[in-house]
């Protein structure tokens, strides 16, 4: 028993009754082991090629959906919206919260309708979505500098690869203060 113990470790199992509440990092850790089991098993060779033949008939793109759905369920930052007509402030607001001057600000309107998430990380990356959320370009960087080049091509419509011409979202993930997820243990 406790082979099998230690060689399952980082599956997921229904929790047991407890009378303590779990922290918010260990139920975001059984929600990701959850995740990971369900999509080990989805990969495995042994997965029932009736069951998959039944999900792909429901759900042609499944694993995009479910992949979607685990990131999303995952994360663990706020989100703000920024909207706002052009010359009306949005990328110096941004940049405000940021505190970095990574978003261009423009005289004459340049940018196409996209939708710029912006996340709390340790590290600079930026994940490009198409409408289906599908990923189609995804960097990782070293530096502000280089983050700045980045986003400034992706802002101009005149500028933007063939391939990224479909381009729906952006996630700019970069260490920002104001969006880090404090827990009130009071209220969790």
């Amino acid at each position: 028993r406790k082979n099998l113990t230690e060689r399952n470790a980082e599956t997921w199992c229904a929790p047991r009754r407890s009378t303590s509440k779990p922290s918010p990092d260990d139920q975001i850790k059984r929600l990701r082991l959850m995740f990971e089991s369900v999509e080990q098993f989805l990969r495995s060779p042994d997965y029932d090629k009736d069951l998959q033949g039944e999900l792909s008939a429901a759900c042609p793109n499944y694993m995009n959906v479910f992949l979607t759905a685990k990131r999303d369920l995952l994360r663990n930052d706020y989100g703000v919206v920024v909207t706002g007509d052009n010359l009306a402030g949005t990328s110096t607001l941004l940049n405000q919260l940021v505190r970095k001057k990574l978003f261009a600000r423009h005289s004459i309107p340049c940018t196409k309708v996209t939708i710029i998430r912006i996340r709390d990380s340790e590290k600079m990356e930026i994940k490009c979505y198409s409408k289906d959320d599908t990923l189609i370009k995804e960097e990782e960087v070293q530096n502000f500098k280089t983050l700045r080049s980045i986003i400034r091509e992706l802002d101009n419509i005149s500028e933007i690869p063939g391939y990224l011409r479909n381009m729906y979202s952006v996630d700019v993930f970069l260490p920002v203060p104001i969006l880090k997820v404090k827990y009130n243990k009071k209220t969790v």
